[in-house]
């Protein structure tokens, strides 16, 4: 099984990869006019301000599983909590995951449902992870 120690470092690059990845497409929305809006959100999104919109969310909720991440081994490893948030992150990476797999474009089915099984089993092997293991 994986160490925690290299869950948490796979984690910190990959969330900090989605950061700029959103960061990227919201410098592209305001400053280049780059609507990319068939290649994500599965095809869903219409408008640049849907678009605008989710991407928002998604750097919010990239900052705060970056947070938990940078934090678990000193504020969360020990506590009820730290296995809530975790079992909550796996279950939302996992939506995530069937979200990917039913997306319209071929690109967010191959690229992106691999990825986000990951993140779903990495925050499972936090989630799992025995007080003794820390």
């Amino acid at each position: 099984m994986i160490s925690i120690e290299k869950t948490l470092t796979i984690l910190k690059i990959v969330f900090s990869v989605f950061m700029v990845f959103h960061i990227a497409i919201i410098i592209s929305i305001i400053f280049l006019d780059i609507i990319p809006v068939d290649y994500l959100w599965g095809g869903q999104l219409k408008t640049k301000g849907e678009l605008f919109i989710f991407e928002l969310i998604s750097i919010l909720i990239q900052t705060i599983c970056l947070l938990y991440v940078l934090l678990y081994k000193k504020y969360f490893s020990e506590k009820a909590a730290g296995k809530i948030i975790a079992w909550i992150l796996f279950i939302i990476f996992s939506f995530n995951t069937v979200g990917n797999i039913l997306a319209k474009t071929l690109f967010e089915k191959l690229v992106f449902t691999p990825v986000t099984l990951c993140l779903s089993l990495l925050m499972l092997r936090i989630a799992l992870t025995k007080k003794t293991e820390k």
